[in-house]
């Protein structure tokens, strides 16, 4: 078995050639937490890249953003959000810049990553980190944009739930009332129901939500 009370070679070996991605996973955070030296974190770096299936290589980024959260680990995780073939790796390496260095750099990356990456997980990943790392102007006129603009109604979701959870003004009231109505997907108007529900559960949502209950063109909403 691979636990932290046993001997080094065999979660190393586990890490390696186990035939469960779990128990490859749990084996990198063993070594990285119980033999945190250059040999464990050699390994963890090219498990990060060479492992053939996501969670591994997740648990390798993961592992050494907090384990060794320096400029080397930084450049990996910047080339793994963009590079990694699955979106969960991508995903991680996004949260861990967020978390470990959230700097103009790492905003820069997330802004270009929440609306260009070609899954929805790493978009989401991207676009809540931002609204938790940076909850300024900057951002909110970002999001107000891209509830409008962005092809992806998945991010346009996000981007209305994010306005409503870090910005219940007027304002994001009035942009969420029209989206519920305008946009052209049924997720994005079902999220902006579903934020103004939850934010402002007055007559005049309730109104609009007997509207939209008959008069929306699809069953989702």
């Amino acid at each position: 078995t691979c636990s932290d009370e046993t001997p080094r070679p065999i979660p190393a070996q586990c890490a390696l050639s186990a035939a469960s991605d779990d128990v490859r996973s749990a084996a990198l955070q063993a070594l990285a937490q119980t033999w945190p030296d250059e040999t464990t974190r050699e390994l963890l770096a090219q498990r990060a890249i060479q492992d053939n299936d996501a969670p591994p290589r997740s648990a390798a980024l993961q592992a050494l953003a907090q384990t060794w959260p320096d400029e080397t680990t930084r450049e990996l995780l910047a080339q793994r959000a963009v590079q990694d073939d699955d979106g969960s790796p991508r995903s991680a390496a996004l949260q861990a810049l967020a978390q470990t260095w959230p700097d103009e750099t790492t905003r820069e990356l997330l802004t270009q990553r929440a609306i260009q990456d070609n899954g929805a997980s790493p978009r989401r990943a991207a676009l809540e980190a931002l609204a938790q790392a940076w909850p300024d102007e900057t951002t909110r006129k970002l999001f107000a944009q891209w509830v409008v603009d962005v092809p992806h109604s998945d991010v346009r979701s996000a981007a209305l739930q994010a306005l409503a959870q870090t910005w219940p003004d007027e304002t994001t009231r009035e942009l969420l009332a029209q989206r519920a109505i305008q946009d052209n997907d049924a997720p994005p108007r079902s999220a902006a129901l579903e934020a103004l529900a939850q934010a402002w559960p007055d007559e005049t949502t309730r109104e609009l939500l007997a509207q939209r209950a008959v008069q929306d063109d699809d069953g989702y909403p």
